[in-house]
């Protein structure tokens, strides 16, 4: 058993959010979608992030921008917005309050070309003062509570600018911080620093999350040694909607059971059937199947053989085909 973190509460004026644990989930294209929302709250999230929203989409009103804001009716929702204009910023903030959502997220840290060749997402980690101009914008724009998402730096973690970034966004009134311990220009390679998570830990009057390589309540326990307030869990959830399920019971006192064994890929599968309903629903049959492909790709991760079955996945073009594939897959693995 590991230790279980403190409950959190995420405050701005006289209100607060109460997560406990505090466990999120972070903000992934093409995988938070709202259906997929959805299910990790019926599985144990409390607290989950939009995909990046363009603040200028939600201003323009671009259907593309909208058709991701879905507040979950159970727990906590908070819109991640993107963007590198204070103004615009400042208008999709205030559209945004009273619409449902429990916070916004600033994008300070993606590491997409197409986000940060714009000015926004992690090139705002090469230009403090506008980053901070946006925060003092959207915090005017919503009484929310307002986080900012970063990652360690630019293409180097710099300790000095790095610890009076956080403090200056503390000061800024900002309600949570959240570190992914990787600079941008790393993306996904090598392993998160917790390090990275302790100094800011240092720096911060609010509440710091955690991001990074948090696969199970071992993970969860380093960022707490490092003074994390919360953790938020992204890549591991694609294909593991259990995940929040069983690190709940994991801080309980139960054992953890991990993705790949038998139990716990049965118990996925059956869920994506009602993931696969639910994206049917919300996006219609044939777009709803060609955005679950990839989900469907992550569940069978681990059944032993799948080679045949990840090639109908990616050309499975309605609800029979993928409902017959996760019928094939839960078959071999019941005869294993």
């Amino acid at each position: 058993m590991k230790r279980r973190p403190p409950s959190l509460v995420i405050g701005r004026g006289n209100g607060g959010l109460l997560l406990d644990p505090p466990l999120l989930s972070a903000p992934m294209a093409g995988v938070t979608d709202p259906p997929y929302r959805g299910l990790l709250h019926e599985l144990g999230c409390d607290f989950s992030t939009t995909e990046m929203v363009s603040a200028r989409g939600i201003c323009e009103g671009n259907p593309t921008s909208t058709r991701l804001l879905f507040p979950i009716p159970k727990g906590h929702t908070a819109v991640q917005l993107f963007g590198s204009d204070p103004d615009m910023m400042r208008n999709a903030s205030d559209r945004l309050t009273g619409e449902g959502f429990s916070a916004i997220d600033i994008n300070a840290g993606c590491p997409k070309r197409k986000v940060h060749s714009q000015g926004s997402g992690g090139a705002l980690l090469k230009d403090h003062d506008r980053l901070l101009c946006l925060v003092e914008a959207v915090l005017e724009g919503t009484d929310l509570p307002v986080g900012v998402k970063l990652r360690s730096g630019w293409d180097a973690f710099e300790p000095v600018s790095f610890k009076r970034l956080v403090s200056r966004l503390s000061d800024a009134g900002v309600s949570y911080i959240t570190i992914h311990g990787r600079t941008v220009m790393q993306g996904f390679r090598g392993a998160a620093s917790a390090s990275h998570v302790r100094i800011a830990s240092s720096e911060s009057d609010v509440p710091i999350i955690a991001s990074g390589d948090i696969t199970g309540p071992e993970g969860v326990n380093d960022y707490l040694t490092n003074g994390a307030s919360g953790f938020m869990i992204g890549r591991a959830l694609m294909g593991d909607p259990s995940l929040f399920r069983r690190l709940r019971a994991s801080f309980n006192g139960e054992g953890f059971h991990e993705r790949y064994e038998r139990a716990v890929l049965l118990d996925n599968l059956n869920y994506s059937r009602e993931h696969l309903f639910r994206v049917v629903a919300h996006y219609g049959e044939s777009r709803g199947v060609i955005k679950f492909r990839s989900h469907l790709a992550w569940y069978i991760k681990g059944v032993d053989n799948r080679a045949s079955l990840s090639m109908r996945v990616a050309s499975m073009k309605n609800e029979s085909e993928a409902l017959e594939i996760i019928s094939k897959a839960l078959e071999m693995l019941e005869v294993k």
